[in-house]
């Protein structure tokens, strides 16, 4: 009879497997920019990956979204721009859109 934590080899080698997978390619990038350096064009390509990420993930959400989204946005952009701290400008964002969409 087998214990309950015991696992199966193929398993453990199945998940391990997967670690190692999702690993390289992180490793790998990291390795490539040392031996290759960093470019100005990279730099400038890197200084701009965290504003496309959120552009892609505000866009659908703003598409396909109501004008509490609408709304939400603009304040939280208003925001943003004269503060400039991240976390009230998350708090106004969620807060903004939770309220509108209770609203409206």
């Amino acid at each position: 009879m087998r214990e309950w934590y015991a696992v199966d080899p193929a398993i453990a080698l199945a998940i391990l497997a997967m670690g190692v997978a999702a690993a390289l390619p992180r490793m790998g990038g990291l390795a490539l920019v040392r031996i290759m350096g960093q470019s100005p064009l990279m730099e400038a390509w890197l200084r701009h990956v965290p504003a496309a990420m959120f552009a892609a993930i505000c866009a659908p959400a703003l598409i396909k979204g109501s004008i509490a989204e609408w709304l939400a946005a603009a304040t939280t952009l208003l925001v943003a721009r004269l503060g400039g701290n991240l976390a009230v400008t998350l708090i106004c964002a969620i807060g903004t859109v939770a309220g509108l969409r209770a609203i409206l």
